[in-house]
């Protein structure tokens, strides 16, 4: 039963992430069209930008069109093969950050004026998908506080439309004070800004990728909250022979071991088994809670 449901829930981030990746192309094609016709440092990294940005979504459509067809295969999900597209990721950005900065350095030592139609062509492409990813962040943010997957879109289309604004003011100042030769900094300066947020960007990307890569135990705190639901419960089984917490990719897993009196009934220990997930899974949210029944001869 749980199979299906997951696979109706793949399908459906499946058809998500699909149009993500139409979006994103048209808006690399775009932004490609804009690059060839432009001398702009700034056009050069909002095209490395937004091919990230399609790169990162392409890799996610991939990996969930595998799981729809893989079927009960992959019952537990794709947090690790989420995660090595994350170091494929954060590998295109470094590349990005080696192409932008160095255009922003040869621009910085002989500063040139922004020219080109293909600066009119990025500008009116920051207005038009601005106005997009404003549309989608409003209809999102209604739903942030109730869906912690709607605040991290939220949080996504805002920083895009963020992105937005902040080329198209570069490139508006680079064209209307192009008469002042101290305005010819504009252009590769707002480059290097760029440059930082993607650095920034691909850190974290690196950080959790690589981590969350490991199978690993909770948080000390995360501990002492399972401890703290299973003293709840003392009294309604004989032993505990073990407790085992896994984090793998973006899952939790909790496993415990809990030894019963013989003399209860099965029904009585379903009760208290069910009772047990619900405050252990009240304790560390999102957590598979898994109860394990066990008798004296385990060590």
């Amino acid at each position: 039963m749980s199979g299906v449901h997951g696979g109706a829930k793949a399908v459906s981030k499946e058809e998500a992430a699909k149009s993500g990746v139409y979006a994103g192309l048209l808006d690399v094609l775009v932004a490609g069209v804009a690059l060839s016709l432009a001398d702009s440092v700034v056009v050069l990294a909002d095209f490395m930008k937004t091919s990230l940005e399609f790169a990162a979504v392409f890799l996610s459509w991939l990996a969930l069109k595998r799981v729809a067809r893989g079927g009960v295969q992959y019952e537990y999900g794709l947090d690790k093969l989420e995660n090595l597209s994350g170091l494929v990721v954060a590998l295109l950005m470094v590349i990005c950050l080696i192409s932008i900065g160095a255009g922003a350095i040869i621009n910085i030592l002989e500063p040139e004026p922004v020219t080109g139609v293909g600066v009119y062509i990025c500008m009116a492409a920051q207005v038009v998908f601005g106005a997009i990813n404003w549309r989608v962040y409003r209809q999102v943010r209604q739903q942030a506080k109730a869906s912690p997957l709607a605040a991290s879109q939220a949080r996504l289309f805002l920083t895009r439309l963020l992105g937005n604004a902040f080329v198209l003011v570069a490139l508006s100042l680079s064209l209307s004070l192009h008469d002042y030769e101290w305005a010819h900094y504009i252009d590769p300066v707002a480059s290097l800004l760029i440059v930082v947020a993607i650095l920034l960007a691909a850190v974290g990307v690196l950080r959790n990728s690589v981590f969350d890569l490991l199978d690993r135990s909770l948080e000390e705190d995360e501990q002492l909250r399972i401890l703290a639901a299973l003293v709840k419960h003392y009294h309604d089984f004989d032993n505990l022979h073990g407790i085992r917490t896994r984090r793998a990719g973006g899952r939790t897993f909790i496993e415990v071991f809990l030894e019963f009196n013989p003399n209860l009934t099965m029904g009585m220990v379903q009760a208290t088994v069910k009772d047990l997930q619900t405050h252990l899974e009240q304790a560390v949210p999102g957590a598979h809670v898994t109860i394990g029944l066990a008798d004296q001869r385990v060590v």
